[in-house]
């Protein structure tokens, strides 16, 4: 009789151990499932971010060539005659060329930025996601009765 509770105890612990393994499974699918998405989320905004800031730097590239052109057409009496006519119409040009430029340049400095390194922390075998993945390869091989690790044989 003893025995018989004895055993009994032990199938109820095992039953409240593969019930507790099982719950515990499935709140590491959701985190995996969350982490999955988040991911992806910001994968994306890094992909767009990255398409809007390489026309922004795109944008400020063209102007400083405009800049560098109109640099080589500076009037030869620039420094001797400030005043003249199409040194003052040069000079007027170079000026709004600069405010182009400096305009440009902001607004590709104030361009969202995702967290890089919060992204990173997601990838590779010891990322967010790859944790999540092996407490699940772990969980589904105890509930199976495997021996942790036989899935990599």
């Amino acid at each position: 009789m003893a025995t018989a509770a004895l055993s009994n105890a032990e199938r109820d612990a095992l039953r409240q151990e593969r019930e507790a393994d099982r719950k515990q499974l499935a709140a590491i699918q959701e985190q995996l499932r969350t982490a999955r998405a988040e991911y992806a989320q910001m994968r994306k905004a890094i992909r767009a971010e990255d398409i809007q800031r390489n026309r922004a730097q795109g944008e400020v590239s063209k102007i400083a060539e405009r800049i560098a052109e109109h640099r080589d057409q500076r009037p030869e009496v620039a420094d001797v005659l400030p005043d003249d006519v199409d040194v003052v119409a040069w000079q007027a040009r170079q000026d709004e060329l600069a405010a182009e430029y400096d305009a440009a340049v902001r607004r590709r400095n104030s361009l969202p930025r995702t967290d890089r390194t919060l992204a990173a922390s997601y990838e590779g075998p010891n990322g967010v996601i790859a944790q999540f993945e092996y407490q699940q390869r772990n969980l589904l091989a105890k509930l199976r009765g495997e021996r942790l690790g036989d899935f990599f044989e």
